[in-house]
């Protein structure tokens, strides 16, 4: 077995050190200086993000580092850039992934109570002061919202944001979306859809407080093929993957797949802010009590989803944002980056995949569906095509955004 190595240099007044993947132990030597820890000793492993500076930011903005805390407290810290010379760093981090994640998988055989996950920085614990606020504020709304009859706490969230949304920054990008995506439509046509759309967003947002609530209330509905689906996957005993996109209450969907006793992992983003996070997991762990493997967006994402999907759980994902280090498709007629990460598990499990959307109906109620497992692309070799799977994904949400386009976020730029 090859050996498993990584090596890097911090700066102008250190050396370069070589750290390796020992059976027990990572192990690091450099010239005079040899040490080692082992895996068990490890109790957290976290990734922080930071700003690339000189020469390679040019190609390069941001990278993430790996930071390792022992039991004593003391760190180690990896990096994913070496230093040449003074303004000169050498981009690493394609040995650096590799390394950190055979590293992280051995850590996480040693010692199962490892933590991990995302650090902010000291910048960025700075800007959270402000989170942290609104972040109050935010609470403390979820709470009076719970209080509120859920049909006047959704029309009244749509009131405010209907004459809100029009003065925020987000609303000329959905314009020019709207306009480049619809070039058939009359002004009048894209102004409607952009007030339904902040219309959409305002009630989104009033909704949160009821989330838990709304199955048991008999607001989100789904038809027998759907049903048929949902029991399928239950009882197959095989994972399978989710896409998901921003239509109406999308968060809804996991509701209903919980409800149908679908072991169920989400691939989540979760608020900057610890109280909005706090009062979120609350509300989603009553609402989607099969919901087993939150797993958090980030460094680590990966090999939580690849866990997930080898203890047979079905994992859901938002595949509509632009993804700068995507794969290209056609979205409307215009090339946008998308992330190929839930066609790249499906070929590596060789697992199926499923479309699930939610859709606003009048009268306060929703609608799910969940499609048949997407027929996906083949190359040669009779592996899954990960660009023309996720086109053939992208043709299918596109035909959904046309069904309902005020029910989508057209704020969010899309193409760039």
């Amino acid at each position: 077995m090859s050996e498993v190595a990584y090596s890097f240099r911090r700066s102008g007044l250190s050396r370069e050190r070589t750290y390796r993947l020992g059976p027990d132990a990572l192990e690091w030597s450099d010239v005079g200086q040899d040490g080692r820890i082992a895996y068990a000793e490890i109790e957290a492993l976290r990734f922080q993000k930071f700003r690339i500076r000189g020469a390679l930011a040019a190609t390069v903005k941001r990278l993430w580092a790996c930071v390792l805390t022992r039991r004593n407290g003391r760190k180690i810290i990896l990096l994913p850039t070496h230093y040449v010379r003074s303004g000169v760093l050498e981009d690493r981090s394609a040995a650096f992934y590799s390394f950190v994640g055979q590293l992280t998988a051995r850590v996480r055989a040693a010692n199962p109570a490892v933590r991990l996950g995302n650090q902010d920085n000291w910048r960025s614990k700075l800007s959270n002061t402000g989170r942290r606020l609104g972040g109050t504020m935010f609470v403390g709304l979820l709470q009076l919202g719970r209080q509120l009859p859920f049909g006047y706490a959704s029309d009244q969230g749509a009131w405010v944001m209907r004459r809100v949304g029009p003065w925020l920054r987000g609303h000329d990008t959905a314009r020019a979306n709207l306009v480049a995506a619809y070039p058939e439509k009359s002004k009048a046509e894209i102004e409607r859809i952009l007030i339904g759309m902040w219309d959409n967003i305002g009630r989104v947002g009033a909704e949160y407080a009821h989330f838990d609530r709304l199955w048991g209330q008999g607001r989100i509905e789904c038809d027998p093929a759907t049903t048929a689906r949902l029991t399928h996957l239950r009882d197959d005993g095989k994972p399978a993957l989710l896409f998901c996109v921003h239509l109406a209450g999308f968060e809804l969907g996991g509701t209903v797949c919980s409800a149908h006793g679908l072991e169920l992992a989400i691939l989540q983003r979760p608020p900057h802010d610890d109280s909005i996070a706090t009062a979120l997991a609350g509300l989603r762990a009553r609402a989607m009590p099969t919901l087993t493997r939150p797993v958090q967006a980030g460094f680590g994402a990966a090999l939580a989803i690849d866990d997930a999907l080898a203890h047979g759980a079905h994992v859901a994902m938002l595949v509509d944002q632009h993804f700068a280090d995507g794969v290209e498709v056609a979205f409307f007629g215009r090339p946008c980056k998308v992330n190929p990460a839930i066609a790249k598990f499906a070929r590596r499990v060789e697992c199926a995949i499923h479309g699930a959307r939610v859709i606003r109906l009048p009268g306060h109620r929703f609608r799910f569906e969940l499609t048949d497992a997407i027929d996906c692309a083949r190359d040669a070799r009779g592996r899954i095509d990960v660009p023309a799977t996720m086109q053939l994904i992208t043709s299918m949400i596109e035909t959904w955004v046309r069904e309902h386009p005020e029910q989508w976020i057209w704020a969010h730029r899309r193409w760039r």
